[in-house]
């Protein structure tokens, strides 16, 4: 299959919508030599007629049909060169309809409205469309609409309106069609640049039958006078000043493996490169002193959970560095965190419980129907429990501890105890501390005992860890910038030192908060590139202390550029169509033009250092 992005001026639908009849006819009749005595058929005609109705979205668009918008709804960023754009999922939604009474004129448009524009949606009933203060025309009704059917419309001032809806000649180049290997997807866009510095709002609205052969049908409107639209979609982004634009707010980001930096004293340093800090820690006799903590996120990969014993308590992972006469708490506080989460999910908790209970019970069952002459020594029950499972491990139990190995539910806090260890616009690379996580697997596996066997636990728990088969190494990566929050649609590709490409461990990045989030790889992550994804492909033109241009694909430049209202920003496209086709010495229609007019996909490689 090819990956090749192709540009088409359109998909006509097969039919025109409407009603229409469809005759069989079937004839039989009797042919060549006949048997003795049969006798010759009469031509006879069969025939049956039905009706057919093609219809299609009138009033409202469903969800399903929105396959993707740029900017992306809500984002934040510099979009202030950016001629926003939809992608619709049926690739000849654009031309089922007409903008006039007859030809292809597409019926879409979008429309771009800056924060002092924006008009306030209502939702009518088809039957009250019509409105004697408002220009608008119903259009003919179809058989399969109903007077309650509910539509959003828009109101706005002629005047603010006219220089906004795209001329004849503009509507046809602002509609075409996005084609990857047997995936088609219609594309409209505006004619207008965003406001920096403000809101925008866009509306998807429905211009069927609303032109005739001069333009849109506005005869005897007043600037005051308020024109109707119908909006089947909206939504919103922010454009905010120059310098915000994705590969700038990457390429300024504080790239680190994670860690604290130095001051000074060897020990010390130890711990802080390793991303630990020194936290209040309260003994059991009341005195209060500090200790080492540090979480799952380590600046270089430790000690391999194999080598880690199963413990049975917090306290049993406390350590004391004699060097300085601190504790080390980290372990004691994962595997603490383990056993709160544990019993904070209410399915896991009591579908461990019962198990436990279950695994206990077949056990004694075993036991009692075994020999009773050993039953004196003390080893002999355990090792009757550990030959084998006598219940499999319910789903519950393996999807949350999943879940929990790949960090899902661990607080902030708890990977980062000093926000210095991920600062605003900043990347942190970093090594999964795998004792850390054993500690915390151990801690949420230690609830439900249904005996005081701890042996027996740690059969259990080494089963369940069997199941999980994580990788040796685990690798990854925190961010907190704005480019999280302003940019949903981010392709992230990671790469080990010998160049291979690195699977994600998390089916879903982890959201850390608006602008943070983290994700896990098998290995040892070396580099790592950002991107957006392919369908946030987007328009616009370029602009430099000579003012707007737009520059073409083989380098050659189109300057000045027209406008309809360059106070706006709104762009006269048509006449950008021919000065390109001049430029090119070739015939520009929707799909080249659209071609001509898009900007590339940034890529933004990190590496760890």
């Amino acid at each position: 299959m090819s990956n090749d992005l192709i540009f088409a001026e359109h998909h006509l639908p097969a039919l025109p919508l409407g009603k229409y009849s469809l005759t069989v006819t079937q004839t039989l009749s009797s042919t060549g030599q006949l048997p003795a005595g049969a006798e010759p058929i009469r031509q006879t005609d069969y025939r049956t007629t039905g009706e057919m109705l093609i219809s299609g979205e009138r009033w409202s668009l469903p969800e399903t049909l929105i396959g993707a918008v740029f900017p992306p709804v809500g984002s934040t960023g510099d979009h202030s060169t950016t001629l926003p754009h939809i992608m619709l999922t049926r690739s000849t939604l654009p031309w089922e309809r007409t903008a006039q009474a007859s030809g292809q004129l597409p019926w879409l448009a979008l429309l771009v409205f800056n924060e002092d524009e924006k008009p306030t949606p209502k939702v009518l009933k088809r039957a009250d469309l019509a409105d004697p203060t408002v220009l608008y025309q119903l259009p003919t009704s179809e058989s399969n609409e109903t007077a309650a059917d509910l539509v959003t419309v828009i109101d706005l001032p002629w005047a603010t309106l006219q220089p906004l809806l795209p001329t004849l000649a503009d509507l046809p180049l602002l509609t075409h069609v996005r084609r990857v290997d047997v995936n088609e997807q219609a594309v409209v866009w505006a004619n207008r640049i965003p406001q920096a510095d403000r809101m925008s709002t866009v509306h998807l609205v429905s211009l069927e039958q609303r032109y005739d052969q001069t333009g849109f049908m506005a005869a005897g409107a007043s600037a005051e006078t308020m024109v109707r639209l119908v909006s089947l979609y909206s939504w919103q982004f922010a454009c905010v000043a120059e310098g915000q634009r994705i590969e700038e707010l990457l390429t300024h980001l504080d790239v680190a493996t994670i860690g604290l930096p130095s001051i000074n004293n060897p020990h010390a340093d130890a711990f802080l490169a390793q991303g630990a800090v020194l936290l209040p820690h309260h003994l059991r006799n009341g005195e209060q002193t500090v200790a080492w903590y540090h979480g799952p996120l380590r600046a270089s990969l430790q000690v391999a959970a194999a080598n880690y014993p199963h413990a049975v308590s917090a306290d049993s992972l406390l350590r004391f560095d004699q060097r300085v006469g601190v504790f080390d708490v980290s372990y004691a506080a994962a595997w603490e965190l383990g056993r709160l989460l544990g019993l904070q999910n209410q399915q896991f908790s009591q579908a461990l419980y019962a198990w436990k209970s279950q695994q206990a019970s077949q056990s004694v069952s075993r036991l009692q129907a075994r020999n009773t002459r050993y039953d004196h020594l003390p080893s002999f029950g355990r090792q009757v429990r550990a030959r084998s499972l006598s219940e499999p491990i319910p789903p519950a139990i393996m999807n949350f501890v999943r879940r929990l190995s790949l960090l899902e539910g661990v607080p902030f806090s708890s990977l980062f105890p000093d926000e210095r260890l991920l600062p605003l616009e900043s990347i942190r690379f970093f090594s999964l501390d795998r004792a850390w996580l054993a500690a915390l697997i151990d801690g949420a596996l230690s609830i439900g005992r249904a005996n005081i066997d701890h042996g027996n636990d740690g059969y259990l728990r080494l089963q369940i860890v069997q199941q999980l088969n994580l990788p040796t190494s685990i690798s990854g990566f925190a961010i907190r910038s704005s480019v999280i929050a302003g940019w949903s649609a981010l392709e992230i590709e990671a790469k080990s030192s010998a160049g291979s490409r690195l699977e994600h461990l998390n089916e879903d990045t982890i959201r850390l908060g608006e602008n943070m989030l983290l994700l896990l790889f098998a290995d040892e992550l070396a580099s790592l590139s950002i991107h957006q994804h392919a369908q946030t492909i987007h328009f616009g033109l370029d602009r430099d202390s000579n003012g707007w241009h737009k520059t073409l694909r083989n380098g050659s430049e189109i300057r000045p550029l027209a406008w309809h209202d360059q106070q706006r920003q709104i762009l006269d496209v048509a006449q950008l169509a021919s000065q390109m086709s001049q430029t090119l010495n070739q015939p520009v229609h929707s799909g080249s033009f659209a071609l001509q007019m898009i900007e590339g996909v940034a890529r933004v490689t990190f590496e760890r250092r």
